[in-house]
């Protein structure tokens, strides 16, 4: 009770703490109407293009100057918004990379600029974009129905997306929506969503060896935090902060990529009010995001060092046993490994089952191997029996088979057939064991023949019936 209540204090002064320090700063013009884009300016403070509009904010207030080349005018950006770039600040300029690759634009004080000559992939949706170096790259990513695990970079002498070489090794599972870092020549990255679930393991790539390298895998306290972000920014050399809109709750992550250890604040409303089409950027010791309040957007200010002092003790990131296996996971295999059984036997009771039984298979009876060819009345005859304990013989004169013989003649057909039958049963082996035919006298009238059919024929209709509990056996 004690934990619950230094807990519930500790989120209270926190959000209290965090409301006297933001500041939220109205927009001069209504950005609703008119699509814009939030960057930081060349002297990392936040900025803004709408039209043909840039707005500088320094000082506590706006200033603004015309661009001479608008977003909307740029060739194949025709209906996109933000939300389908990716901000990339490189080699201290700004870029706007499509989101599923193909566009990029470049952003300076005369507005947009298209620099790429690439289609539009659509086969890197949710990948990691950092720069190294002289080059912008994106790893892994969504498209077409699959998980990819290409490296790619944008090549500035042919203005177009390729492959970066890897040397030959272990090459890791495609993924997107990957936790990930470039710190200086190696660029971390763990969990994301594969093809075979949501990934454990921590991974980096070295662009010394060009290689990649397993470096354990998320230990079970990150495990619950292994899902797609909204949003994230970079607010150090080594970290990264991560914001989840999940149906249930909200959370703030930080995940040191140097250290490989993580804290979050959970339930919280930190970023209440925050527009999750816009990014959340962080410069000179703050962080920048646009929160919209009944309809209006405003720009958001947050002391960086403030917020993240109220983070939790960190913890590691790596399970230190090599290879993680919960115990959820362990009774998971027990229940599969129990109904793998239940399986088995019911298959193994069921072909027992089948093997002792006569089956009829539509015009044949069958046995372990005899089968006897069935002609039309005797097939008629059985199927009867089988739905009776005895017949009297004056009961088959209705079969469709014996329409066009007179009664007079019925009797003896009928009686010659089964008689037949009768022997053919007595030659099989196995079926003489299984079935026998008699012929007798009704006890209360001699002159009346009575069938009899001792052993038992299912009607065979498909191992799927068999395997259904419901079946009903004849």
């Amino acid at each position: 009770m004690k934990g619950y209540l230094l807990k519930y204090c500790f989120l209270g002064l926190l959000l209290f703490g965090v409301f006297c320090n933001a500041q939220r700063r109205d927009f001069p013009i209504d950005f609703i109407s008119e699509p814009f884009f939030f960057t930081l300016d060349e002297n990392q403070k936040p900025s803004f293009y709408s039209g043909k509009n840039h707005y500088h904010f320094q000082n506590g207030v706006f200033t603004n100057h015309s661009i001479q080349k608008p977003f909307n005018e740029i060739e194949g950006t025709k209906n996109k918004k933000q939300i389908d770039f990716e901000f990339l600040t490189h080699n201290g300029l700004k870029y706007f990379i499509l989101k599923g690759l193909g566009i990029v634009l470049k952003v300076d004080e005369s507005g947009f600029k298209r620099i790429d000559k690439s289609l539009e992939l659509r086969n890197n949706f949710a990948s990691n974009f950092f720069s190294y170096k002289e080059n912008i790259f994106s790893y892994g990513g969504y498209g077409y129905w699959n998980y990819h695990q290409n490296l790619l970079f944008y090549n500035s002498q042919n203005a177009e997306w390729n492959n970066f070489n890897i040397d030959q090794g272990f090459i890791p599972e495609g993924r997107a929506y990957a936790f990930g870092k470039l710190i200086n020549d190696r660029f971390v990255f763990l969990g994301g969503k594969t093809n075979s679930g949501f990934s454990k393991e921590i991974i980096e790539f070295n662009f010394t060896n060009n290689s990649y390298k397993l470096l354990g895998s998320v230990d079970i306290k990150f495990k619950d935090t292994l899902s797609a972000p909204n949003l994230f920014t970079s607010i150090s050399k080594n970290e990264n902060l991560y914001f989840f809109n999940k149906k249930n709750e909200k959370e703030l992550s930080l995940i040191d990529f140097e250290k490989l250890t993580f804290s979050s604040i959970k339930n919280n409303d930190l970023l209440k009010n925050l527009n999750s089409n816009y990014p959340i950027l962080s410069a000179n010791d703050s962080i920048y995001f646009i929160s919209e309040i009944n309809g209006e957007n405003n720009l958001t200010t947050l002391p960086l060092n403030y917020l993240v002092s109220f983070f939790p003790e960190r913890k590691s990131l790596v399970n230190i046993r090599e290879k993680v296996v919960y115990v959820t996971e362990y009774i998971l295999i027990i229940l599969i490994s129990f109904l793998l059984l239940l399986v088995i036997l019911r298959l193994y009771n069921i072909s027992r089952r089948i093997r002792g039984q006569v089956l009829l298979k539509g015009n044949y009876l069958s046995f372990r191997g005899d089968i006897i060819i069935l002609s039309l009345l005797e097939l008629e005859i059985l199927e009867k029996l089988i739905l009776n304990n005895h017949l009297f013989l004056d009961e088959l004169y209705k079969l469709d088979s014996l329409e066009k013989y007179a009664n007079s003649y019925k009797k003896n057909l009928i009686i010659k057939t089964l008689k037949e039958l009768k022997q053919r049963i007595k030659s099989q082996s196995f079926l003489s064991k299984k079935l026998k035919l008699e012929i007798s006298s009704d006890s209360d009238d001699k002159r009346r023949k009575v069938i009899f059919l001792k052993g038992s024929i299912v009607p065979y209709s498909g191992w799927f019936n068999y395997l259904i509990p419901s079946f009903k056996s004849y």
